[in-house]
């Protein structure tokens, strides 16, 4: 990895854990997930979401298994809201 790549991910890293930080600290937050292809097969993009702050992760599960994946979730204290649909 050279240092420009490192210290981008550095910086992508500490950015990332912030974001998940505000929406896990906030009363509401919103969680949803949409499907996309990649390579021929289906990969699933969750978002969480507040009124100041959007995470948005990829796991090859839909729903619950890849709303925890994202680390937001398990450690939500406030009202999820989401659509079930």
């Amino acid at each position: 990895m050279s240092i420009i790549e490192h210290r981008v991910e550095s910086k992508k890293c500490s950015c990332e854990h912030t974001i998940k930080q505000e929406i896990m600290d906030g009363n509401v937050a919103s969680f949803d997930e949409t499907g996309t292809r990649s390579e021929k097969r289906i990969l699933w993009v969750h978002v969480a979401v507040n009124p100041n702050f959007s995470h948005f992760s990829i796991h090859n599960k839909r729903g619950f298994d890849g709303m925890v994946a994202g680390g937001i979730l398990p450690n939500f204290k406030g009202t999820a809201v989401h659509d079930f649909f």
